[in-house]
């Protein structure tokens, strides 16, 4: 398949698939993967940032907002991650240049209404705190119990004055593309005598080679053993 992405960045693009245990973050937004991605042969976008189109409209901001080539002003409207020159992210943004307004393209596409376990109702995302009616104290988010900045965009439930910022509310949102439960896998050298299972560590375990935490992340695993790896360190052994 050959595809054109969208916006000022014209490029052609070819899509293949990767290996399960090859992972590729995505150029557009940072997002690491290992199903199909399309490569112009040095960088690579999953089909999502590969697709998007070249200007929408949003109720943040009274503008269109055009997708702007990477990198361009590093701040974000909406979460408000503000990256040092040294930290600088290279991914997609829509802005309004003309009020110097941006938003991370992960932003951009946050659902306006999202259900989460741990309250009955839907949560609304918040782009302006005047929307929220008589709120008389500070936004604390549920999951990092961090002060919300009211000037981000945020998750809010009235009824039971639950909030979240945008990033918390997904937590695993930077793992959206991986897939996970490939199974009998095997190092080389046999680094397990067992075959091994990719999942998504639940358990605060460490690398069995490297001894660093492996918890939130993706690993290799054997149950019976428990036995957990980074990829990375299990394929550099």
């Amino acid at each position: 398949m050959e595809l054109h992405l969208a916006g000022n960045l014209d490029e052609i693009l070819l899509a293949r698939e990767v290996s399960e245990l090859a992972f590729i973050v995505c150029k557009g937004c940072s997002v690491i993967g290992n199903g199909i991605f399309l490569s112009n042969g040095t960088t690579s976008f999953d089909i999502g940032c590969a697709s998007l189109p070249r200007k929408i409209k949003h109720e943040g901001h009274r503008h269109p907002l055009n997708q702007l080539k990477y990198p361009v002003d590093n701040f974000c409207h909406a979460c408000l991650l503000h990256y040092t020159e040294a930290e600088k992210q290279e991914v997609i943004m829509y802005g309004c240049e003309k009020c110097e307004f941006y938003i991370h393209i992960q932003c951009a596409l946050r659902p306006h209404l999202v259900k989460h376990r741990w309250d009955p109702h839907p949560l609304y995302l918040i782009l302006f705190v005047q929307n929220v009616a008589d709120h008389s104290h500070d936004f604390d988010c549920e999951f990092c119990s961090q002060l919300i900045d009211p000037t981000s965009w945020f998750y809010h439930c009235n009824a039971c004055d639950l909030s979240f910022h945008i990033q918390c509310i997904d937590p695993f949102y930077g793992l959206s593309n991986m897939k996970f439960g490939a199974t009998n896998i095997y190092g080389d050298s046999h680094s397990h005598q067992h075959g091994l299972t990719l999942v998504l560590s639940k358990k605060m375990h460490k690398c069995k080679i490297c001894g660093k935490d492996a918890f939130n992340m993706p690993v290799l695993e054997c149950s019976p053993c428990i036995y957990i790896a980074h990829v990375d360190c299990f394929f550099e052994k």
